[in-house]
């Protein structure tokens, strides 16, 4: 359950980072900022809100350690796209009139796929035990099954 939440925050949120890079302008910089909002209401609240609000099935469960995680993950990984969008070799991608699937599989992605892959496996080695802690913290958001 943990690497299935852990996997699908990853991409959604390396997904908005690459968006957010590609978009230097207004888009970019409001994806920024509401990401920023969201990341400022502590993840335990959202986290209990949605499980009062959804339920404790498995499929909430992971529905709400992706939408609290997957805000991190676009914020950790927003610098390094927009690093690597930065810089010579992608302005040359541009200037040749390469398409966005151009730059992003053969200028983004190699330079940020090693950090990125340790982020996900830091990321699925935090979530392992979020449903243990959240049991303990009270029987009404007990893990499933118990």
């Amino acid at each position: 359950m943990a690497t299935t939440a852990a996997l699908i925050a990853f991409c959604l949120g390396l997904g908005l980072a690459v968006l957010a890079g590609l978009r230097t302008g207004l888009g970019g910089t409001v994806l920024a900022r509401s990401m920023d909002a969201l990341i400022a209401i502590p993840g335990l609240i959202v986290a209990f809100v949605l499980i009062a609000a959804l339920g404790s099935s498995t499929a909430s469960l992971i529905a709400v350690i992706t939408v609290v995680e997957f805000c991190r993950v676009f914020r950790s990984r927003r610098v390094p796209v927009a690093q690597v969008m930065a810089q010579p070799f992608v302005e040359f991608s541009r200037i040749r009139g390469e398409g966005i699937g151009y730059i992003i599989s053969r200028d983004v992605w190699p330079n940020i796929r090693g950090d990125a892959a340790m982020e996900l496996v830091n990321r699925d080695a935090c979530l392992l035990d979020v449903p243990e802690r959240a049991q303990r913290i009270g029987p009404w958001c007990a893990a499933p099954g118990k």
